[in-house]
């Protein structure tokens, strides 16, 4: 019998697990941190201010989870005005 290798809970980004691991009341004793580092985590969070990318999956790694596939940005691309070619001959 093959295993299932995806989760069978719903994968989500990076910064809304990062946001929902804040959410939880468990997370001082699971971390280890001082509980002011988390209430001043929880702040900046509440004004929209993230941490850094690798801030943010050690945090996730220390409790348990896991990434389940690579988060992948880009910049939006401008749409160019195309020229049309003109036909010789």
């Amino acid at each position: 019998m093959a295993t299932r290798r995806t989760p069978n809970r719903e994968a989500v980004s990076l910064r809304s697990a990062y946001k929902d691991l804040l959410a939880r009341e468990d997370l001082l004793r699971k971390l280890g941190m001082a509980r002011q580092t988390i209430l001043n985590r929880r702040v900046r969070l509440g004004k929209g201010e993230y941490p850094e990318v690798e801030s943010m999956r050690n945090w996730l790694r220390k409790v348990g989870w896991v990434m389940v596939a690579e988060e992948q940005w880009a910049p939006k691309r401008k749409a160019a005005a195309v020229k049309p070619k003109r036909r010789e001959g």
